[in-house]
């Protein structure tokens, strides 16, 4: 597919397909990586707060 950003253009052409770089797209792997990243801000955040502030924190999850 030709594409101009995310928007679909229309389908690449023969001579399109091998002059045009490919475009790369973020996979699940780049989701589950954000997401451990940022479970792991929140744990060290949560560990530096005095118990009566981390049980109230994690009350919210809930």
């Amino acid at each position: 597919m030709l594409m101009q950003g995310y928007e679909v253009i229309r389908p690449a052409t023969a001579e399109e397909q091998l002059q045009l770089s490919v475009f790369s797209t973020w996979g699940y792997l780049i989701i589950q990586m954000k997401a451990q990243a940022l479970a792991h801000s929140v744990a060290e955040h949560l560990g530096g707060m005095d118990p009566q502030s981390r049980s109230a924190a994690m009350s919210l999850k809930s």
